[in-house]
């Protein structure tokens, strides 16, 4: 065959050649990333990321399955997160349960070894932390030894500022001026978005009344790049599911490394509260909340027994800090007093002065200071719990001669053979009680005073109900 024509039958099968070439090389990214979601989804791909989850947080997880694609980032599917094993047969329920979590990266810092993730999105995430395991993150090596004083009789505290929490002195100016580095263009901003989350604080043994459950939290919550501002949403806060309120709408505010939820007035009850918090997103996660309630009186309905205690005089101040990752830095104090407190038994009983000081402090929450005085019957106690469980407190009653003989007769009638150890006073016209509780809080021993019976929590608290004037 001539070369002429050999050479004109050839160039088109090249062509041919280098087309199915470009197509298959432009094929292969679109295989591959079919392959990897279909491996994603099955038995090796699932287990492979629980298992690369689990290595992180040390708790054993399970995956749904998982998609990648360059439009929606990466996106997992019914993610749990178990209980510590010591906890798992005492709380059914998981540490983390999410329905979907979407990643949306930055694939050009990808592209370059970097990993930069633009907004992170949450669907249905239930946290259920048990108080045990934040007791055994605060603990710290060495716990200091319990012990607690009798209480004071001074004058009731007033509560004003709660004592400040130790902070890093800032380091003194240079003595130059630094030059300012050149200015570098804003990211566009990053969002964390959250649909129907929910928070659950419970104690092993009551999970189905949990300590604090906070539920219906939405909102899109800007945590990196450029300035910007949101709102967040909770539907409700439960306490020992019987007192509910429903907040206001948060403001957010972010301005790198800061998110702060501004200040917002709250309505508990009929008391006015504000609360503000800001959280700055470096290792650690530092934070910091605050509280204050202005003097104001009021009243509270006791939904047990019905009743109205009308409160003269009330404010309150909290503050609340620490890093958040760790919970052995956490520190706070809480401070409410009132001026009046009348209680609607058949009495009328009156305090002129009630005051409450709590703080944390190195993993050990205390009642520094707690009292109720009045002319007919006064109050003063003081209590301590360590991370441990370790816990010790002291309650001083002081009442007239006929109310102490009348506690008296009705214990003996109703638990014969216990007895309270009320003693005199210098006053003729008063008698005393020192009641002390010990031990750890699966088992707490109550004392009826020096000399007087030991019972254990429950018997004594539904004795002290009991004897409680109605």
């Amino acid at each position: 065959m001539p070369p002429a024509v050999d050479a004109g039958l050839t160039r088109p099968s090249r062509r041919r050649l280098l087309l199915w070439c470009f197509v298959g090389m432009a094929g292969i990214p679109p295989l591959f990333l079919l392959g990897i979601n279909i491996w994603l989804a099955i038995g090796p791909g699932r287990h492979w990321l629980a298992n690369k989850i689990s290595a992180k947080t040390g708790l054993h997880t399970e995956v749904g399955w998982s998609s990648v694609t360059p439009w929606s980032g990466v996106t997992i599917h019914k993610l749990s997160v178990a209980q510590p094993e010591a906890l798992r047969a005492a709380i059914p329920m998981p540490l983390a349960d999410v329905e979907r979590i979407r990643l949306t990266p930055v694939w050009k810092a990808c592209l370059h070894g970097r990993l930069e993730v633009r907004s992170i999105d949450l669907d249905s995430p239930h946290i259920t932390l048990p108080l045990e395991l934040l007791a055994h993150l605060g603990a710290v090596p060495t716990p200091p030894h319990v012990t607690v004083t009798q209480p004071p009789s001074s004058t009731p505290p007033v509560p004003g500022t709660p004592p400040p929490i130790a902070q890093t002195p800032s380091p003194p100016p240079p003595s130059a001026a630094i030059p300012m580095p050149p200015a570098v263009q804003a990211l566009p901003t990053g969002w964390i978005r959250m649909r129907d989350a929910s928070f659950s604080l419970v104690t092993a043994g009551h999970t189905d009344t949990p300590v604090i459950r906070i539920s219906g939290v939405e909102g899109d919550i800007p945590a990196a790049g450029a300035a910007a501002e949101s709102k967040l949403h909770i539907a409700e806060i439960a306490c020992l599911g019987s007192y509910k309120i429903s907040p206001p709408e948060i403001p957010l505010r972010w301005q790198e490394p800061e998110l702060t939820f501004a200040e917002s007035k709250w309505d508990l009850s009929g008391w006015k509260i504000s609360m503000a918090a800001k959280c700055a997103l470096r290792p650690g996660l530092p934070f910091l909340v605050e509280m204050a309630m202005p003097k104001q009186d009021g009243s509270w309905h006791d939904s047990s027994s019905r009743h109205e205690i009308k409160i003269s005089a009330a404010n309150a101040m909290g503050r609340f800090a620490g890093f958040a990752v760790a919970p052995s830095t956490w520190q706070g104090d809480f401070a409410i007093g009132t001026q009046q407190l009348a209680l609607p038994f058949q009495d009328h009983l009156t305090f002129d002065q009630t005051g409450l000081l709590l703080g944390l402090r190195s993993g050990m929450a205390a009642c520094r200071d707690a009292r109720a005085i009045g002319e007919s019957a006064s109050f003063l106690g003081n209590a301590a719990v360590l991370a441990d469980g370790r816990c010790a407190a002291v309650l001083r009653v002081v009442l007239p001669p006929d109310a102490a003989r009348n506690i008296m007769e009705h214990t003996n009638a109703m638990l014969p053979g216990t007895s309270w150890g009320f003693a005199p006073m210098g006053a003729p016209d008063r008698l005393f009680a020192d009641i002390s509780a010990h031990g750890t809080l699966d088992h707490i021993t109550v004392t009826l005073g020096e000399n007087g019976s030991a019972l254990p929590l429950p018997q004594a608290a539904s004795l002290l109900r009991q004897l409680a004037p109605h």
